[in-house]
């Protein structure tokens, strides 16, 4: 369960990170909406596996 309350707390830093490479991305004017949501979908992807491997593990 820690190691589970850690990769939130990770996630959640790592997205607040990606919010703010938007806003600056959003300031430069150089902003893809469908770059942005493709990268979006890899990380969710990649956060569902995660969490199901974790689910596994612990059994």
């Amino acid at each position: 369960m820690i190691a589970y309350a850690i990769f939130v707390l990770c996630i959640i830093l790592l997205y607040l990170n990606h919010l703010k490479m938007i806003e600056k991305m959003h300031a430069k004017h150089d902003y893809d909406p469908n770059k942005v949501l493709a990268v979006a979908l890899i990380i969710a992807a990649g956060v569902s596996l995660f969490i199901a491997f974790i689910l596994i593990v612990q059994g």
